[in-house]
Order: structure tokens, then C-alpha cells, then sequence
């Protein structure tokens, strides 16, 4: 919830209360404020040449505000008798915590790809008004995102150190920005990348027809960033494995997960990458995450991961 200040009034009115919403950050003026509530709304104002817009909302009530129709928080309003100033600043805040968990390469599993920790980041932001930006983590693993607006959303993008700028690996989206949030991310012991927002229909390896278009562009997003790396790795493949939960029998959840993983590596040829560079296998149910005791486990445990692997003559080149 916002923080809201709390003053005494000598002016009392029946029926509202007057709530100034001081505007802070790199847009301010010419914005228009919005509060809502079910009962309530929309009591809308302007933002002045001072930054600040005064509202008169209902007392002791709970309201969402809005700037320009999106989220900035929830707010409550004061008693009866008293007025609120609320410093807001816009674009408000959102956080990406990066957990880093990666092997210690002298360590690190026959076959798997050696692969550094992140170091920075390239936020790719998915509306054309905003252009890519290049951050790295503070001490604490946070990024702080305070350039983009509630609901826009961004892909993900990170580099090793000792990588060539330009040397960007993609590694998850699209996120949604959502007002002074934070999302966690953490970066797999063994290496591994999940593919969001690639869904299935139920026990096929058809692509969600609700969600078709955002498996393919992700999809289209992975290819292009992956040809020009496994261009210069020639000892690397890519390893895409397909995972489901518990439910149905054993086999045919293996088989499903092979269609899914040969699903996915089909349309990563469509868009470019070299068959011959892709290793597809389903391990079915038997690698879960977390317990299949529960609908939110079992979405977890449903899912298509991807990693590099070096070329050895004990992988296979191609998927059956």
C-alpha cells in the first residue's frame, strides 16, 4: 500500500476527503489521476504545473489508483476531517531479484556446457516507444526497473563476463511490469532454462491456441539469439527436454513429453537454427520439480527446459 501522510484539516466536509497526489520521477505533468473503488469512481484529475493532483474521495475508504488507466496502488483514505498528501513517484518501481546458482565449471557434469554467472542484463522491452537498456545487478542481485510502465511488458537477456558485448544469451519472458513488485529469478544448478509462456494443450503437444502466437514469438526470439552463438560454439548443442506431471500412466507421459520436446525443436528449425545442432528428448514424469500433490505442482512439474550441451560422441546429434 502507499504511504500516505496524514494531516489535520481545519476544513471538514460531510462527504469526501481531499487526498493530493504529489507526482515524482520523469513524468509528472499533463498525467491524468484516477482513484477507484467498487462503491466509488473514477474521481479523476489532472496533474498540475507543480505536479500534484488534489482529489476528493470519500473517507476511510479503500481505493485503486490509477495514472493515465494504469495501476499505481492502492490507496486509503483518511478519516473524516483530515486530508493526505501522497508522494508517488512515476514510473513507479519494479524489481527483478536475480538468484544466481550456477556449478562451479571445475565441477561441472560430463557433457553440461561450461557457462559463467550472469553479469549483466539487457531488458528488451516489447513496445516500440522504449529501447533495449543494459544493467547489471546490485550486491543483493536486484534490478531495479523504474523506466518502463505498469503493464508493459519485457524479455530478458544476460551475458558472462568475460563474453563480447554483443554476445547476448535470451533467458526468460516476457515479464510484466507491475507497480513497486518484485519477482524473483533464479538461475538453475544444472544450468537449465525454462521456457515461459510456450503452453500445450491438454495431453498434446499442440501448441495452446490461446497462447499460440506467444509460443512462436518466443520461439522466433530464441532462434535468432541462439544461431549466432552456436554459429561460433561448434562443440555446443542445444538440449531441449520435455517434462510432465502425474497424471496417466507412465508411458504415455513419455511419450508425450518426447512430441512436446520434438514439438518445440520443429518450430526452432522453422525459424532458423540448424536441425543438426538440437537435441530433443521427453523424460515424462520422471524428473518433477516439486510433488505432484497439487494443481500449482503439477503446472510446475509441466514444463520444457533447454541447456547447452558440449558435442560428445555419447550425444546424439539430432532427435529421433
Amino acid at each position: 500500500m502507499l504511504r500516505v501522510l496524514v494531516i489535520l484539516s481545519s476544513l471538514i466536509l460531510a462527504d469526501t476527503v481531499s487526498v493530493s497526489i504529489a507526482i515524482e520521477g520523469p513524468i509528472g505533468r499533463g498525467l491524468t489521476v484516477s482513484a477507484v473503488a467498487d462503491e466509488t469512481g473514477p474521481v479523476e484529475e489532472v496533474v498540475n504545473d507543480e505536479g500534484i493532483a488534489v482529489l476528493a474521495l470519500p473517507p476511510d475508504a479503500d481505493m485503486m489508483l490509477l495514472i493515465d488507466g494504469r495501476e499505481a496502488g492502492v490507496i486509503r483514505t483518511p478519516p473524516a476531517g483530515y486530508r493526505a498528501s501522497i508522494p508517488l513517484r512515476w514510473p513507479p518501481t519494479f524489481t527483478l531479484r536475480i538468484q544466481t546458482a550456477l556449478p562451479d565449471v571445475s565441477a561441472a557434469a560430463p557433457g553440461r556446457a561450461d557457462r559463467e554467472p550472469p553479469h549483466s542484463f539487457l531488458i528488451v522491452p516489447l513496445e516500440a516507444r522504449s529501447e533495449p537498456r543494459e544493467v547489471k545487478p546490485s550486491e543483493d542481485g536486484a534490478i531495479l526497473i523504474d523506466w518502463l510502465l505498469p503493464g508493459d511488458r519485457f524479455d530478458l537477456m544476460y551475458r558472462g563476463a568475460s563474453q563480447t558485448p554483443d554476445a547476448w544469451l535470451w533467458y526468460a519472458g516476457p515479464f510484466e511490469v507491475e507497480a513497486n513488485a518484485v519477482e524473483t529469478l533464479r538461475f538453475r544448478d544444472d544450468g537449465r532454462i525454462r521456457l515461459r509462456n510456450v503452453e500445450f494443450e491438454t495431453g498434446s503437444a499442440r501448441f495452446a491456441a490461446d497462447s499460440a502466437q506467444e509460443s512462436d514469438r518466443v520461439l522466433e526470439l530464441l532462434a535468432g539469439q541462439l544461431s549466432g552463438y552456436l554459429a561460433a560454439h561448434p562443440e555446443l548443442v542445444l538440449d531441449i527436454e520435455g517434462h510432465t506431471d502425474d497424471v496417466g500412466s507412465a508411458e504415455r507421459n513419455l511419450k508425450l513429453s518426447q512430441k512436446r520436446a520434438d514439438a518445440v525443436r520443429r518450430r526452432l528449425v522453422y525459424h532458423g537454427l540448424e536441425g543438426d545442432r538440437i537435441v530433443a528428448a521427453g523424460h515424462g514424469e520422471t524428473t518433477p520439480l516439486v510433488e505432484n500433490d497439487s494443481n500449482e505442482g503439477r503446472a510446475i512439474n509441466r514444463r520444457v527446459e533447454l541447456s547447452l550441451l558440449k558435442r560428445e560422441s555419447s550425444i546424439p546429434a539430432v532427435s529421433r
